[in-house]
């Protein structure tokens, strides 16, 4: 059995990109279609062999501003075992751009280490409304 994640958002290409900058994954393109309009139908980011996220343009429009301002979002990306903390700043640095934490406007926390000072993560809204907790 595989289970994966498909995000449906305004604006897949950029998310996509955003996405693949934050997490170093590369589209795999036999599983990469496009809508008429150029944006994605699908296409699946890869780590390695592995599908971490597809990702979709929101035709439907579901996903309006009401949907965004949840304080919990319906779907949540949890990356763990980054390895690094280098990885998880650069993660942070790409996503955190007109990012937010749940409710909160005024932006996402800087990563931080959890009480016992073993894993460094953080956890936000990018602009898409996508949830992220990713930490070594």
């Amino acid at each position: 059995m595989k289970a994966s994640c498909q995000v449906y958002v305004k604006g897949s290409l950029e998310a996509a990109e955003l996405y693949k900058n934050a997490l170093n994954l590369t589209p795999d393109p036999e599983m990469t279609a496009f809508n008429d309009d150029g944006t994605y139908e699908h296409v699946s980011l890869m780590y390695g062999e592995t599908e971490v996220v597809a990702v979709a343009e929101d035709a439907l429009d579901l996903h309006d501003d009401i949907i965004a301002k949840n304080k919990r979002p319906v779907m949540s990306f949890n990356v763990s075992r980054l390895g690094t903390r280098e990885a998880v700043d650069h993660a942070y640095a790409v996503l955190s751009k007109e990012a937010r934490i749940n409710d909160s406007p005024d932006g996402p926390a800087s990563p931080f280490w959890d009480d016992n000072g073993v894993v460094y993560g953080f956890s936000l809204l990018d602009k898409f409304g996508v949830h992220w907790w990713i930490c070594t």
